[in-house]
């Protein structure tokens, strides 16, 4: 179990620091009229996984234990940075200056 503890730091580390780049750039990117709407929702998504999460977490607690529970967090905090990390767009956003995220959505998606 220990031995996860390092992984499980790095991962939560990372998926914190992609987690806030995103809320900045969903904050520069969306339409000044429409981000209180995608920050709504945003946040809707992220609470509406916790009870999910929770029932997920408690059948693998139950049926498989804590070692097989932490290796399945490990699994999906990296893999959460990998998707993020490798996304074509989020690469092209990062890449991009401030002034140029201003309104991206609208631009990219409208």
């Amino acid at each position: 179990v220990f031995i996860m503890a390092g992984p499980l730091i790095i991962g939560g580390s990372g998926l914190f620091m992609v987690s806030v780049n995103a809320s900045i750039i969903r904050t520069h990117a969306a339409p000044e009229d429409k981000l209180s709407s995608i920050t709504a929702y945003s946040a809707s998504l992220s609470g509406s996984l916790i009870p999910l999460s929770l029932i997920v977490a408690g059948f693998t607690l139950d049926t498989f234990g804590i070692e097989a529970y932490i290796g399945a967090c490990l699994f999906v905090v990296l893999a959460a940075i990998l998707i993020l990390f490798l996304s074509p767009d989020m690469r092209s956003m990062r890449e991009l200056k401030d002034s140029d995220l201003n309104n991206f959505y609208a631009k990219k998606y409208l």
